[in-house]
């Protein structure tokens, strides 16, 4: 009888036996004695053996476990930090803990410490060793993520000795690992001295060097002042030349797309042509997500030449004048301004005077000629024979000049006969 404690055998014959197997819940720890006696109705010559005592010592160890991280959403390539901490609620002392710690894949250890025992990276197994009654022990994980998704990280404890609440020996914690890509921009150009009125093409190229596919891929190339879009060539993704963008739907990891942009150069001096690249993922670097390109528009300048000459006709033995005059029409300033007027060789200087520079042996050296002034050369001729003579002049500068067709002139002159 259960209630009672009583087990009633009934009739025993001589030198027989019977058994009772006994369970029962242990729910106290420390030494119990369980007393057990035996009578009959008949006589019992021996008392001393109707008793019996069975001593059970209860041993447990109530341990736990838990597991927290500092960042629960993270990015790929991000770094974050699991603190692992196991106690022991007793009453007894286990001496061999150990806890398992099942890191997903997409996570890789940088570094560990352990208060107590030792950590293996192979097995993810933490030897906590001993561990008294209200006592606990913490491992600490420097972990990056590798993988873009839910990576769920479960560990759990356990001992030699028995626990009486297993439900607290496993824990586990989620974190948010977010695709991460990392763009790059690069720009060259075709040629970086163009002159006024040349075009040069623009190479952007853009790369994706992961660890994730990059989505929404967002070029953003602001053509300064000087420049004019022509045309572009794209590998992939679409250009709008009207706000300067060019978006490209995916781009791989590992993988590049291109694109050529033709423009008018229509200034001179510096100009400079800036990109940048965006996607929608986190990039873990921004510092390669902007380029530029530097070209140096050549200084321009519109050199103009006439040419009159004073008196014609002129009879042979007579003289006469020729002005030239060289103008700037700009828009920059002239360096190395010159004018080459071969005269006939029927003709012969008898003098010329130049409003600045030098003349001599046919050139006029006239140097510097800022933009909208003008120089004059004055070349008196006399006439050797009779005839009638076209003299050809022409005019150059350093800078380029975007209408050559003024840059030649002529003078006939017609000598008669005396």
């Amino acid at each position: 009888d259960p209630l009672t404690g009583v087990w009633t055998i009934g009739t025993l014959n001589y030198a027989a036996s019977a058994l009772m197997n006994l369970t029962v819940l242990v729910n106290t720890t420390g030494d119990s004695n369980n007393t057990v006696s035996v009578t009959g109705n008949e006589y019992d010559p021996d008392r001393t053996n109707n008793n019996a005592i069975s001593v059970l010592n209860a041993v447990s160890a109530d341990l736990s476990i838990q597991k927290t991280v500092d960042r629960p959403v993270i990015n790929n390539g991000e770094t974050a930090t699991f603190t692992v901490t196991v106690r022991n609620a007793g009453p007894d002392t286990p001496s061999n803990v150990i806890v398992t710690d099942l890191l997903p894949a997409g996570l890789s250890i940088i570094s560990y410490t352990v208060t107590q025992g030792t950590f293996s990276e192979a097995t993810r197994t933490w030897n906590v060793g001993s561990l008294p009654a209200l006592f606990q022990a913490t491992l600490t994980l420097f972990v990056r993520a590798t993988q873009a998704g839910f990576q769920t990280n479960i560990v759990n404890v356990s001992s030699e000795l028995p626990d009486p609440m297993p439900q607290d020996n496993v824990d586990a914690v989620t974190v948010d690992v977010r695709p991460s890509a990392d763009v790059k921009i690069t720009k060259t150009v075709s040629n970086t001295a163009p002159d006024f009125g040349e075009t040069v093409v623009f190479y952007i190229t853009v790369t994706n060097l992961g660890p994730d596919t990059a989505t929404v891929v967002r070029t953003v190339d602001g053509l300064p002042a000087g420049l004019i879009y022509q045309s572009h060539v794209a590998s992939a993704g679409v250009y709008f030349p009207e706000f300067y963008v060019w978006t490209v739907d995916s781009l791989a990891p590992g993988a590049s797309e291109t694109l050529n942009l033709t423009a008018l150069v229509d200034a001179t001096g510096e100009l400079i042509n800036t990109v940048s690249v965006t996607a929608t993922e986190y990039d873990p670097d921004m510092t390669n997500n902007y380029a530029a390109a530097v070209i140096n528009g050549r200084p321009l300048a519109d050199i103009a030449v006439q040419k009159t000459v004073l008196l014609t006709p002129i009879k042979n033995g007579q003289s006469t004048n020729f002005t030239v005059t060289v103008t700037n029409n700009g828009p920059n300033d002239a360096t190395g301004v010159a004018v080459t007027d071969i005269l006939p060789a029927a003709l012969t200087i008898v003098s010329s005077e130049a409003s600045q520079g030098t003349f001599a042996g046919g050139v006029w050296t006239v140097g510097n000629l800022a933009n909208g002034s003008s120089a004059t050369l004055v070349l008196e001729v006399l006439a050797n024979a009779a005839g009638i003579f076209t003299n050809y002049v022409n005019a150059s500068a350093d800078q380029y000049d975007p209408y050559i067709s003024n840059n030649n002139a002529t003078a006939v002159l017609t000598v008669n006969p005396s």
